[in-house]
C-alpha cells in the first residue's frame, strides 16, 4: 500500500512539472480545443470587472471579439455569477494563460478522480494505468476537455463528497458539493434520497454537513452578492429572458443529450413546431417516479450504490444537459471496472470489460457521425445504467455462490 501511495505521489508530482512547463511555453488562442466555451468563463469575469452585464449577450460578443471570436457567434455563460467566484484564481489571467491554465487543471482533476473514485466508492483499485486510461478514455472526458466546460471540476467534486462521506467527514463532504451548484438542474433526483440520508444521519452529523453545505454556499452567494450587487439580479433575469443578440441561442431552443428534447424533436417533425412542454413534463414525472420509489425503498441510503444508478437517470431525464455533462458518469464506469476485476470467474471479468469498451466504441463512432447533433447520445447513460443492472447481478450471483 504504502509503495503505491509513494509511486502515486511521484506520477503527479512529475505530471505536474511537465504540465507547469506546459504553461510556461504554451498560448492558447480561441479555436483550439479546451477554449470554445472557456471564453465565455472569461469574458464574463472581464464584464464584472468593469461592473456590467456579463448574461448581456452584445457585450459578451464585443468582449469576445478582443480574442478572435467571430462577430455573428457569442458564446453566453448561463451558470451562476458565483461560478466566477470560484474559478477567479484563473479568470484574472490574458484569455491565452488562462484557458491553458484551466485546461491542464481540467487535466489533474482527471488524474485526481482516476485515483481517487474507486476510494470513495469503497472498492478496490486498478493499477494507475488501468485507472487513467479508464478515466481518461471516457468519450464525455474528452469532449469535456475538448470544450473546456466544467463538468470535470464537478466530477471531481461529486467524488469529493463520496470519498469525505465514506469517512464520515460530512463537513467536508458539504463543502465538496458548492461547485455542483453551477449545474444543478443535472442532479434534481439526488433530492428525495439526500432527504432520507440526511434523516438517516446523527443529529451531530447532520449539523456538520448542513454547517459545511448551507454555511460554504451562503459565504458564496454573499461575497457574489458583496462584490457584484446587480449580478444575481442580471442571472435571474438571464435564465428568464430569452437573449435578443444575434448568434446567442435561447434555452428554450437547446438540442441536449436528454429524453425531453429527444420528445420536442420528434413532436416537431411531425406538427412542424417544437414545443417547450416537454422540458418540464420529462423532469416532473421522472421526480414523482423517484418519489414513489423511495418511498417504498426500506434499506439505507448507500452513496457508492445510490449515486451510479441516480446520474444515469438524472442526466438524462432533467430539462437539459449536454455530452460533456455525461462526465459524471466515469464514476459509474469506474464502479463497473473495478467491480469486474473483482469477479470470480475470469469469463464474466472479461464479458464486462469488453461490454465497457464497446460502449466507448459506440460514443466514438456517434460521436464522429453526429458531430454537435447533441440528441444522439440520449442512449449513453441509459447503455450505462443497462450495464449497472449486468453488474449488480453478477455480483448477487456471486455473493450466493459463496454463501
Amino acid at each position: 500500500m504504502r509503495r503505491a501511495v509513494i509511486i502515486d505521489l511521484f506520477v503527479v508530482v512529475l505530471l505536474s512539472l511537465v504540465l507547469s512547463v506546459i504553461f510556461n511555453t504554451v498560448d492558447f488562442t480561441l479555436g483550439e480545443p479546451g477554449t470554445e466555451d472557456f471564453v465565455q468563463y472569461w469574458a464574463a469575469w472581464q464584464l464584472l470587472q468593469e461592473g456590467l452585464n456579463p448574461y448581456d449577450a452584445g457585450l459578451m460578443n464585443a468582449i469576445q471579439q478582443t480574442v478572435g471570436q467571430k462577430a455573428e457567434v457569442t458564446t453566453m455563460m448561463w451558470n451562476p455569477p458565483w461560478t466566477l467566484l470560484l474559478m477567479s484564481p484563473i479568470l484574472w489571467l490574458p484569455f491565452s494563460k488562462a484557458a491553458m491554465a484551466f485546461s491542464l487543471g481540467a487535466i489533474l482533476l482527471v488524474c485526481l478522480i482516476a485515483v481517487l473514485t474507486p476510494v470513495a466508492l469503497g472498492k478496490t483499485r486498478p493499477n494507475l494505468l488501468v485507472s487513467a486510461v479508464v478515466t481518461i478514455c471516457f468519450y464525455p472526458i474528452l469532449e469535456c476537455l475538448q470544450w473546456g466546460q466544467l463538468s470535470i471540476l464537478m466530477t471531481a467534486a461529486a467524488v469529493l463528497f463520496l470519498f469525505f462521506e465514506r469517512r464520515r467527514m460530512f463537513f467536508s463532504a458539504g463543502i465538496a458539493l458548492l461547485p455542483l451548484t453551477f449545474k444543478s438542474h443535472l442532479f434534481f433526483l439526488f433530492v428525495i434520497p439526500a432527504a432520507i440520508w440526511l434523516w438517516e444521519l446523527s443529529r451531530d452529523a447532520r449539523r456538520s454537513f448542513l454547517c459545511g453545505v448551507i454555511g460554504g454556499f451562503s459565504i458564496l452567494v454573499g461575497i457574489t452578492a458583496l462584490l457584484w450587487p446587480q449580478a444575481l439580479a442580471w442571472w435571474i433575469a438571464a435564465i428568464t429572458t430569452p437573449p435578443s443578440y444575434s448568434g446567442a441561442v435561447p434555452l428554450t431552443e437547446w438540442q441536449t443529450t436528454t429524453i425531453s428534447t429527444l420528445v420536442r424533436i420528434s413532436v416537431s417533425s411531425v406538427t412542424g413546431a417544437t414545443p417547450e412542454w416537454p422540458m418540464w413534463v420529462v423532469p416532473i414525472v421522472s421526480f414523482i417516479l423517484t418519489i414513489m420509489f423511495f418511498y417504498r425503498y426500506r434499506g439505507p441510503i448507500n452513496w457508492s450504490v445510490v449515486a451510479p444508478t441516480l446520474l444515469c437517470l438524472s442526466l438524462t431525464t432533467g430539462s437539459y444537459g449536454w455530452l460533456y455533462d455525461h462526465s459524471l458518469l466515469v464514476i459509474c464506469q469506474i464502479a463497473l471496472v473495478c467491480n469486474a476485476i473483482s469477479y470470480s470467474r475470469r469469463a464474466a471479468t472479461f464479458s464486462m470489460l469488453i461490454l465497457i469498451g464497446l460502449l466507448q466504441i459506440a460514443a466514438l463512432v456517434v460521436g464522429t457521425q453526429a458531430g454537435h447533433a447533441q440528441h444522439h447520445f440520449v442512449w449513453l447513460p441509459w447503455a450505462m445504467l443497462l450495464l449497472l443492472i449486468l453488474n449488480g447481478a453478477v455480483l448477487r450471483r456471486q455473493k450466493q455462490a459463496c454463501a
